[in-house]
């Protein structure tokens, strides 16, 4: 009995075809010829999710044996999105052939590819004969608990970065409906002073409702800063999903109630930083917003306490996290390319 969820096995021509250009694997010493690795991946597309293991393979060979900014040409040569070729490869990298587990399928794999646990996670979906969805499930349970009332105190910060609504991020996290987000301005109402700042993080494809959001929770429309997302040198990351352009930055509007203070106008509205875990904001922000007010500073839909001048709401905030003390940011003025990351304090 196979668990649910568990993908159908690629065709054996696919599968030969794969093995034949790897050679001992992803990591064979022979370097294929890439028009012979577009060929397999295409036989392998028409499959569709069925060959997730093979297609994620290939595009592994291609990074190992042409370089990571051989991907993007992939992509386009098979009719892929590239962002879902980098999934692909990311999780074939994560999960070589003899740590796949063959009763689960790539799904499950895709599940746990960004956390350490991962191999426990496997074994008990296995074990348990979970779907794709009762892992998730599982996962967000095991981690998640009631946040409660907004925590007492008057707040010269919000700071808020809210499971938007949008269907990719189902995948990684509970989303939560706008309505949702905008019924929280009652619990925070009494907790606002006459003056105080909103820095609210949205998504591209989102940007409405971040601003329905801004306006629910009382506070006028001020200006937004663009989060360009870099690659560990300093570069602008090419990758991004959507349509009809790929999403490889996200906003950070700034709202005002009343005439709150500003103790600094020395940033621009880039925020050059490198890319983290999915939705994880750059570490960079609480350096700005700092910058800007002496707080006290509240953040919603927290998942960790950055130090101890926040107050931290949220169903993911384990208690008591402290993050590392804030870097002040360099300021930004030209975003292309992007500079390299400031040293450490």
């Amino acid at each position: 009995m196979t668990t649910r969820g568990h993908a159908k096995r690629p065709r054996p021509q696919a599968k030969r075809r794969a093995a034949a250009l790897g050679g001992q694997g992803a990591g064979g010493s022979a370097r294929p010829a890439y028009q012979g690795v577009v060929t397999a991946y295409r036989e392998a597309r028409q499959q569709g999710d069925d060959s997730a293991w093979v297609r994620g393979d290939l595009a592994r060979l291609v990074e190992i044996h042409y370089g990571q900014r051989k991907l993007q040409e992939l992509a386009q040569d098979t009719g892929d999105d590239y962002g879902t070729v980098r999934n692909y490869r990311r999780v074939a990298r994560r999960f070589p052939e003899g740590a796949r587990r063959r009763a689960l399928s790539f799904g499950h794999h895709e599940a746990v590819v960004s956390r350490e646990e991962a191999e426990e996670w496997l074994a008990r979906a296995e074990r348990s004969g979970w779907s794709i969805r009762e892992l998730r499930d599982a996962i967000r349970a095991g981690e998640r608990h009631d946040p409660g009332p907004v925590p007492e105190g008057r707040f010269a910060v919000v700071y808020a970065d809210p499971p938007w609504d949008f269907e990719d991020a189902k995948a990684h996290y509970d989303t939560q409906p706008t309505s949702e987000i905008c019924d929280l301005g009652k619990q925070l109402e009494p907790h606002l002073p006459d003056d105080c700042w909103l820095f609210l993080w949205g998504l591209n494809q989102m940007m409405e409702a971040a601003l329905q959001v801004l306006h629910a929770w009382g506070f006028r429309y001020v200006t937004t800063a663009t989060w360009v997302k870099t690659k560990k040198d300093g570069m602008i990351s090419e990758s991004g999903r959507g349509r009809p352009l790929r999403n490889n930055t996200e906003q950070l509007l700034i709202g005002a109630r009343g005439a709150p203070p500003c103790n600094s106008n020395e940033f621009t509205t880039a925020i050059l930083a490198p890319r983290g875990q999915h939705s994880q904001k750059p570490d960079v922000a609480y350096g700005i917003i700092e910058t800007i007010s002496a707080g006290p500073y509240l953040e919603l839909y927290a998942r960790r306490r950055w130090n101890d001048q926040w107050t931290v709401w949220g169903n993911q905030t384990p208690g008591g996290e402290v993050g590392r003390p804030p870097r002040r940011p360099r300021p930004t003025r030209n975003p292309s390319p992007a500079p390299a990351p400031p040293p450490p304090a």
